[in-house]
């Protein structure tokens, strides 16, 4: 199902004429106005949830994917071993290898969690992730890490990094 509605999804953002005829999913005639100004469309990032290969084969079809591995606890502060996100990103590259995709083709690898509140330490901590292929970092924004107005100023220091961490593959 989950194939067959990315498909629709990238189908509407074309802004043109929709005809869809899958096990699922079925749409004649559809338009979806205005398309994005994006192009070819808004990313579409698959997450995934490592070591488990299927959704990452998934997310290699499209524009990105947002990573994770079992048993890493956001509310700890902890992230994935930057060893683990290199072999998600070598895996990638390789189901996209096997697609016909090039590498230079566009292709974002997100990782979030929570990042030390100095910059400095911040931006250290991220160093081997980027090494490894980070391309985005997502902070996370839940309840447990503060009051609307911290997690407010939080996002208004802005990113750990100057320039910001995201470059794209192939770009």
């Amino acid at each position: 199902m989950l194939d067959e509605g990315l498909e629709v999804v990238d189908g509407l953002w074309s802004g043109t004429r929709l005809d869809f005829a899958g096990e699922h999913y079925r749409l004649q005639g559809a338009t979806m106005l205005p398309r994005p100004v994006q192009t070819p469309r808004v990313p579409i990032w698959v997450a995934g949830t490592w070591p488990h290969r299927r959704p990452f084969r998934r997310a290699a079809r499209w524009d990105g994917v947002f990573a994770d591995v079992h048993g890493v606890d956001w509310l700890a502060g902890e992230i994935m071993a930057p060893s683990e996100l290199a072999q998600i990103v070598a895996y990638v590259r390789e189901e996209r290898k096997q697609a016909g995709i090039a590498d230079a083709a566009y292709f974002d690898v997100v990782v979030g969690g929570r990042l030390p509140e100095d910059p400095a330490e911040a931006a250290g901590r991220l160093l081997p992730y980027v090494a490894a292929g980070l391309t985005w970092w997502v902070e996370g924004v839940l309840d447990a890490f503060g009051s609307p107005d911290e997690l407010l100023q939080r996002v208004q220091r802005g990113p750990p990094v100057s320039p910001p961490v995201h470059s794209r593959w192939g770009r």
